[in-house]
C-alpha cells in the first residue's frame, strides 16, 4: 500500500511537471516589457506603458487576429491610431509597437493584462502583465490638505454647473504646514484649462508655521462636459513641501435646453 501511494505520488507530480513543460515549450508569442507598474495616477487622469510589442518566439507563422486589455471595461485600455488589421507574423518577428493606458476611476489598486490573440488552438501567448493605483490626494513632507469639503478616497466634486451662465460651484479646504517654517506656496494645475481655479486666497499662499489656511477652489466650466484635474500644492523653498488633490466637475445645459 505505501508503495502503491508513493508511486502515485510521483507520478502525479511527474504530470504536473510534464504539464509545465508543455506549457512553456507552448509559448508563441512573448511580449517585450513583460511587466509595467503605473505606480500612482490621480483618478480622472491618464498614464501610459512605453511602447510594447509582442515576439513570434516560434518556429511557425501565426496570425494575429487582435490585441486588447483585460478586464474588458477596466481602467486598462489599448491605445491605437487606427483600426485593428489582421496579419501573419513570421517566426522571430515582432508586432507593431503599441502602447497601453491607466485610467483610474476609483482609488485603489488595480491589474490587468494587455495580450495579442491569435487564431492557433493550444498554444499560449504571454501576456503583459499590468498594475497601478488610483489616488485622489497625496500629500508629502510637511504640507497637508485637510478637512472642508475633502473625504476620504474620494475626489473632490464640483457638481454640475449650468453652461454658460450657470453659478460658478466652490470647494474649500485647509491647507496646514506641519513644519517648523513658514512656508510661501505655489498653485500648479496639472491640466491648466479645466475650469478649476483658485478663489481664495490670493497666490502664493502664505501658510505659517504649524497653522492652516483656509483654500476655496472655484469651478467654472468652459464647455458642456465633463472635466478632471490635479491640482498641486508647493512649498517655493522646499519642494519636498507638497500636495495635491484630484478635481472633478460637470458642465450641463439649461434644464429645457
Amino acid at each position: 500500500m505505501e508503495v502503491g501511494a508513493a508511486c502515485r505520488g510521483w507520478l502525479r507530480c511527474l504530470s504536473s511537471i510534464l504539464a509545465m513543460l508543455v506549457a512553456t515549450a507552448c509559448t508563441v508569442l512573448e511580449p517585450a516589457p513583460a511587466t509595467h507598474d503605473f505606480g500612482q495616477v490621480f483618478v480622472g487622469q491618464s498614464a501610459s506603458t512605453p511602447q510594447v510589442s509582442w515576439r513570434n518566439v516560434s518556429n511557425q507563422t501565426h496570425s494575429v487576429i487582435g490585441q486588447f486589455a483585460l478586464p474588458l471595461g477596466g481602467p486598462f485600455a489599448l491605445s491605437r491610431a487606427a483600426p485593428f488589421t489582421a496579419f501573419n507574423l513570421a517566426p522571430n518577428a515582432t508586432t507593431p509597437a503599441v502602447t497601453f493606458t491607466f485610467s483610474p476611476a476609483a482609488a485603489g489598486m488595480a491589474s490587468g493584462q494587455g495580450t495579442t490573440q491569435i487564431d492557433d488552438v493550444g498554444v499560449r501567448v504571454q501576456p503583459l502583465e499590468l498594475q497601478g493605483t488610483g489616488v485622489v490626494l497625496v500629500n508629502a513632507g510637511s504640507l497637508a490638505i485637510l478637512g472642508g469639503n475633502v473625504r476620504p478616497n474620494q475626489v473632490l466634486d464640483f457638481g454640475s454647473v449650468v453652461v454658460p451662465r450657470g453659478r460658478p460651484t466652490s470647494r474649500a479646504f485647509e491647507l496646514t504646514n506641519l513644519g517648523p517654517q513658514a512656508m510661501q506656496v505655489q498653485v500648479q494645475f496639472v491640466q491648466n484649462n479645466q475650469g478649476f481655479s483658485v478663489l481664495r486666497p490670493a497666490v502664493p499662499i502664505n501658510v505659517p508655521s504649524r497653522r492652516m489656511v483656509r483654500v476655496e477652489l472655484r469651478f467654472t466650466p468652459p464647455a458642456l462636459g465633463d472635466f478632471a484635474d490635479v491640482v498641486r500644492f508647493v512649498d517655493a523653498n522646499n519642494a519636498a513641501n507638497n500636495s495635491a488633490i484630484a478635481v472633478v466637475g460637470k458642465g450641463v445645459p439649461p434644464r429645457g435646453g
